[in-house]
């Protein structure tokens, strides 16, 4: 039904604008969670209410291993629908300290005929004091964790990017269960050079050792600090390797890997040659790979996979070769909310 009905409609309403069709699906999600019984039967269509395959990392249990990444719900607006969605977890963000109005439209496009999307958002956020009110007011009755994506602003160098980071966090910190430090969007200018030997080491222990001394002046546990890396081939295997060994050596709690892809796996087209950040089933295989080479060297690691899942069986290759979660994103948007409720019992 979703896939017949409800994402050709949105496309003709936006009149083939990818962001306002994104838009206009948070419209409905805001309207349609305002109803609790509306909620309720979500949740009893999707199996919502149960836990049927809960998993511990980092001490928090997940009630099952199936997430969204952050980039769909960026300003926390849908928390309650997307729970009664059947999600283990949900990633928010990225959250900027500040508000920001991010790239000039238009800046979404989606490549329907391969399911892929590209996009050059440039980290627009309504900042984190928004959100943080957002927050405020729906967390006491979110049941599943919440991973906070965190960045840095468009003008902000990277020489001071640990700042910005950390007074995002700081707003946010009573309401996420992990931080995600989101190092690697293709779309904010030099933003990944953060991932290079000149900034990695100092950046991520700048990040690791904010979060603790803010735990320690809030009074609370310290939250799992992740790093969002690079996807293969827009880094190298050598460059991958050198980067999760920073992330280790410095005390991140894990990765997630990976983010949005330069590359453009799909044949030339109008759209397909757009700039920005490709997403979707084709950087399945290089997730794998990126996997696999984390495994190999750190078998305990904590990894978030998430690149090409739109299907039980991505799913379970990912779970096969040793992500500890995975989160969904141009799958969920294409194959829509069965995806999820298919996903949540693996």
């Amino acid at each position: 039904m979703y896939k017949m009905f409800i994402l050709p409609v949105l496309s003709a309403l936006s009149q083939g604008d990818a962001e306002k069709a994104h838009r206009l699906a948070i419209w409905g999600m805001r309207r349609l969670q305002k109803s609790p019984g509306i909620l309720k039967l979500v949740a009893e269509w999707s199996g919502a209410d149960g836990a049927p395959r809960p998993t511990t990392v980092w001490g928090i249990t997940f009630p099952n291993r199936i997430g969204l990444a952050a980039g769909f719900d960026k300003h926390a607006e849908v928390i309650p629908f997307l729970q009664a969605l059947g999600f283990g977890f949900l990633e928010l963000g990225t959250v900027l300290p500040r508000p920001q109005r991010g790239d000039d439209r238009p800046r979404v496009f989606r490549l329907a005929k391969h399911k892929a999307i590209i996009n050059r958002m440039g980290f627009n956020s309504d900042g984190a004091e928004v959100v943080e009110k957002r927050l405020a007011k729906v967390r006491p009755k979110i049941k599943i964790p919440i991973g906070i994506s965190v960045g840095k602003m468009k003008e902000t160098p990277n020489e001071k990017a640990a700042k910005d980071y950390g007074m995002a966090a700081a707003i946010l910190h009573a309401y996420g269960d992990y931080l995600a430090a989101n190092a690697s969007s293709p779309n904010t200018p030099e933003l990944r050079k953060l991932l290079t030997k000149e900034f990695l080491a100092p950046f991520v222990h700048s990040v690791v050792l904010g979060e603790a001394s803010r735990a320690l002046s809030f009074k609370q546990k310290v939250r799992p600090v992740l790093i969002k890396v690079s996807p293969l081939p827009d880094s190298t295997e050598k460059e991958g390797e050198e980067t999760i060994a920073t992330c280790v050596e410095e005390g991140a709690s894990g990765i997630i890997i990976g983010n949005t892809t330069l590359g453009r796996p799909v044949p030339p087209s109008k759209k397909a040659s757009e700039s920005g950040g490709f997403s979707g089933p084709q950087t399945f295989k290089n997730t794998v790979k990126f996997l696999q080479m984390v495994r190999r060297r750190y078998p305990l690691f904590p990894v978030i996979a998430v690149g090409g899942v739109n299907s039980a069986e991505r799913m379970r290759v990912l779970l096969g070769e040793g992500a500890n979660l995975v989160q969904v994103y141009t799958g969920f948007i294409y194959e829509g909310p069965g995806l999820i409720r298919e996903l949540r019992v693996i």
